[in-house]
Formats: structure tokens, sequence, C-alpha cells
């Protein structure tokens, strides 16, 4: 058996949709979604760790990283939201 390294890179697809921040179900499943996006994971039911909830999972992880990676995803979060408002 012979192991290839890929020639092309792979992303990720993601999706954030809209969300209503009254909604418990839909903020937890916007959260989940951005530790899917940007958290090392190697399986789903490590991604909340021991939290209560994703959005916890999701403050601790922010506050782990380096001040300028912080900034970068905050940036891309709100610029998204934004063009998702401009679409609905």
């Amino acid at each position: 058996m012979f192991i290839e390294s890929r020639r092309k890179q792979i992303l990720p697809r993601s999706f954030l949709p809209y969300f209503n921040e009254e909604i418990s179900e839909q903020v937890e499943d916007h959260y989940r979604r951005l530790l899917f996006l940007f958290k090392p994971w190697d399986s789903e039911t490590n991604l909340k760790g021991d939290y209560r909830t994703y959005g916890e999972a999701y403050e601790e992880f922010l506050k782990s990283l380096h001040e300028d990676a912080r900034e970068d995803i905050k940036k891309f979060v709100y610029v998204f939201q934004k063009f998702l408002f401009i679409i609905i």
C-alpha cells in the first residue's frame, strides 16, 4: 500500500446561517459551527470539552489564542454577519 500526498490543498466547506440571538438552539449551533471552523479537533465530541455550552467553549478558545489570531477571527465573523444581513 502506498500513501500519496495530495497535490491540491483541501479546504473545508462551511456555512454560517443567519441566527436569531433569542433562540438558544440557534445560538448554540452558531458557536458549534465557529468551533468547527477555527478550533483544531479530531472528534466532534471534543469540541465542547468540559464546558456546558458551545458558547462557553468558544469564548474560552478565543481567550487561549494570541491577540492577532483572536482579532482575525472576530473580524471574519463580523464581516460574514454583515454580509448575511445584506443578503437577507
